[in-house]
């Protein structure tokens, strides 16, 4: 049985939503990956200039 109009524009609204869901969480992870990226070479250089003060100080 063929589906009406509404139903197929339904069926279209609910798969473009669902997408763009998926295509926000993917977005998401990306921006949380790049985020502890981030916050680890931040942290390794505040490591190095650390070390640095340090080893000048000796």
């Amino acid at each position: 049985m063929a589906k009406s109009p509404s139903d197929e524009l339904k069926d279209l609204t609910y798969s473009t939503v669902g997408f763009a869901l998926l295509g926000l969480q993917r977005l998401m992870v990306a921006r949380n990956d790049l985020s502890k990226s981030v916050n680890r070479a931040i942290g390794d250089l505040a490591n190095m200039t650390e070390h640095l003060i340090g080893f000048r100080r000796d």
